[in-house]
């Protein structure tokens, strides 16, 4: 009878689990479905995806259209993206006691009502007091809510967080097991001319896997 020694034992053992762990978030099929569209994860890898599920308010896949069959079966909502261009939101929609000391370090703007100068001066703000960050420590924005700017059908662009004091970069990604906090654009900005960001609008928004806003 062979015996297995305990370094192999733990090797089967970790194996199994990962193994568990991938079928957990492979079985079943997703609540959301997003395909057909421009997919930017913002990930360290910068990949451009074409297709997104998401189960139970977080993301369970990010990739091609041939590996969604699998979510696509029984998924009460499947949204054909007709090209247009999907991207991380600047947007938080859970609150856990660990997850709230974290949020103490980032820039937290509580989904408020603001204006274009209010917003670049609560980033600003935090900016300042975090000086010693600078300059390549990552800045992260969060519970910010495009809609609600004021005046009513104000757009933004990157050129707001451009004029601010600032070398640090400000990002969100797309990724598994993320929440699916997200937003659709009517158009790809990192294709489109510079003057005409600005008139790039907001299709969907998504928090937490739920649907806040839609022009459809």
């Amino acid at each position: 009878m062979s015996r297995i020694s305990t370094s192999g034992l733990l090797r089967l053992l970790l194996l199994q689990a990962v193994a568990l762990a991938e079928l957990s978030t492979a079985a079943g099929p997703a609540d959301q479905v997003y395909h057909n569209g421009v997919i930017f994860t913002a990930d360290a890898r910068g990949t451009i995806a074409t297709a997104l599920a998401v189960r139970d308010g977080q993301i369970v896949y990010v990739g091609k259209e041939r590996k969604l069959a699998r979510y696509t079966n029984d998924a009460p909502k499947v949204v054909d993206l007709k090209g247009r261009f999907l991207m991380p939101g600047l947007i938080d929609g859970h609150m856990h006691p660990f997850e709230a000391g974290k949020m103490i370090l980032k820039c937290n703007l509580n989904y408020e009502s603001l204006t274009v100068p209010e917003l670049q001066q609560r980033v600003q703000m935090f900016l300042d007091r975090s000086a010693t960050n600078e300059p390549n420590a990552w800045l992260e924005v969060v519970n910010w809510f495009q809609e609600s700017m004021r005046p009513s059908g104000v757009r933004t662009s990157r050129e707001l967080l451009d004029v601010l004091k600032t070398s640090r970069p400000v990002t969100g990604s797309l990724e598994v097991g993320k929440f699916a906090d997200l937003i659709v654009l009517d158009r790809n900005p990192l294709q489109v001319r510079a003057e005409e960001i600005g008139e790039t609008k907001i299709i969907l928004t998504v928090l937490g896997g739920r649907t806040i806003y839609s022009t459809e």
